[in-house]
């Protein structure tokens, strides 16, 4: 099952036993963030997902529509998303909007779009 890392979690300034945390573990703590971050995206669909979100505020619909697939699967990847802190969702007049949740996420796909493109030409038969 995929671990997923909550939204909102506070930052954690102390061990276990109440001592204060030390550079190494400030360092494991934000590497285990980083490859919970990369689990999320790991996944193809809601790797096209997130990119379809950074071009426009989708519902779930409009989201399976796009990606050729039914909307029970769609659900199952935004609610990855949504719990990750990657996607938000807008409620109105019953409908659900989901977007991207910080605008920084989109950064973090162009260096990833940059390094495949790298990674393509440094090795050609991929």
């Amino acid at each position: 099952m995929l671990a997923v890392a909550a939204k909102a979690t506070p930052a954690v300034t102390t061990e276990s036993n109440g001592a204060p945390l030390s550079s190494p573990a400030i360092a494991r703590r934000f590497r285990e963030a980083q490859t919970s971050l990369l689990r999320v995206l790991a996944h193809p669909l809601r790797l096209e997902v997130i990119h379809l979100l950074c071009d426009a505020e989708m519902n779930v619909n409009g989201l399976a529509e796009k990606l050729g697939t039914v909307q029970a699967i769609v659900s199952q990847q935004l609610r990855i998303l949504r719990l990750s802190g990657l996607v938000e969702v807008r409620r109105t007049q019953g409908f659900a909007f989901y977007r991207i949740a910080v605008p920084v996420r989109r950064d973090l796909l162009r260096d990833l779009h940059d390094c495949s493109e790298k990674l393509s030409l440094a090795l050609p038969n991929c």
